[in-house]
């Protein structure tokens, strides 16, 4: 399966409807709810995301508003978008990622139909852009995934 940006899937992993989800549990696990044994089982075999994945859905459903902010980083993030992408990513009035090349700046590409590198980097690219901070630590397993084979060989 190929690693694949956050963005993709907000919409369908919605933090709003796992929080909505974490409240009626809990509405049933509690005792105030007569429900039905069909209900507690569901309940009880279901699991809340991970942080990390609460944290970037969080931030995906918040992306307008986000995206506003330049946060110190930004330099960096345009960097790789210039040196490894050839594009931007941005964000567009409803909140949806694109992707725009140098080379056909009129077309904006919904991050979902991006080449693999875009839909890998753009979560660090908005990260650097719009929230990093001075100590904030960031883990990147296997950069090199789905780098093109020039640029595997340029970062060795």
């Amino acid at each position: 399966m190929e690693r694949n940006s956050i963005y993709s899937f907000s919409k369908e992993l919605s933090i709003q409807r796992q929080d909505f989800f974490d409240q009626a549990k809990d509405f049933v696990t509690s005792g105030s709810f007569n429900s039905s044994s069909t209900i507690e089982r569901y309940f009880k075999r279901s699991t809340r995301y991970p942080l990390a994945i609460r944290d970037g859905l969080s931030i995906a459903e918040d992306l307008s508003n986000t995206s506003k902010k330049r946060s110190e980083f930004a330099g960096l993030a345009e960097e790789i978008e210039s040196d490894l992408l050839f594009g931007t990513v941005n964000v567009n009035k409803d909140g949806e990622v694109q992707f725009t090349s140098n080379k056909a700046k009129r077309l904006k590409i919904p991050i979902q139909l991006s080449a693999s590198i875009v839909k890998t980097l753009s979560s660090l690219v908005f990260y650097l852009k719009h929230k990093a901070e001075q100590n904030d630590l960031i883990i990147i397993d296997e950069p090199e995934l789905n780098l093109h084979p020039s640029n595997q060989v340029f970062f060795n």
